[in-house]
Order: structure tokens, then sequence, then C-alpha cells
């Protein structure tokens, strides 16, 4: 998997900055639409790591300790809900 880099997000809100001066409403949208674009990557950047070090500190939890105890059932429950949202409430 191919990631996206600091720099690479950064490029694209540069070009968004240069679009958005321009008087055609066709190249202000596509500069709005970039700059989302760059918004959404970056936000799925954190969520990743966020979620990655959840995994981590569940692990090292469990390599810690043979069952799992409340605490670690409660962390489980939340990450489940808070990457599959729907079918947590259901």
């Amino acid at each position: 998997m191919r990631t996206v880099e600091d720099r690479q997000v950064e490029e694209l809100r540069r070009w968004a900055q240069g679009l958005s001066t321009d008087t055609r409403p066709e190249v202000q949208a596509a500069a709005k639409a970039i700059t989302m674009l760059a918004d959404d990557v970056d936000a799925a950047r954190s969520q990743l790591l966020e979620e990655r070090m959840i995994c981590e500190a569940l692990e090292a939890s469990q390599a810690d300790d043979a069952g799992p105890d409340e605490i670690e059932r409660d962390l489980r429950a939340r990450l489940r809900s808070y990457l599959h949202p729907r079918t947590s409430r259901d």
C-alpha cells in the first residue's frame, strides 16, 4: 500500500490556495474539493495512527496478562464501536 506523505498533502494545499484566487467558479470549486481532499487525508492518517496505537496497547496488555480483565473488555468494546459504528449500534 502506498502512503501519502506530509509534503504531498502540503503541495495539494498550495495548489488549492493558488486555484482559489481564480475568478472562474469551476476552478474555485476545484480548489475547495482539493482542500477537502487534503483535510480528509489528514483526518484518515490521524485516525489510522490512533487505531494502531490502541491495537498496540491491547496487544501489549494481552502479552502481560493471560486473561482479559474488565478494562481490556471495555477498551475492546470501545475500539469495536469506534471502528464499526453502525454494527455496534444495531
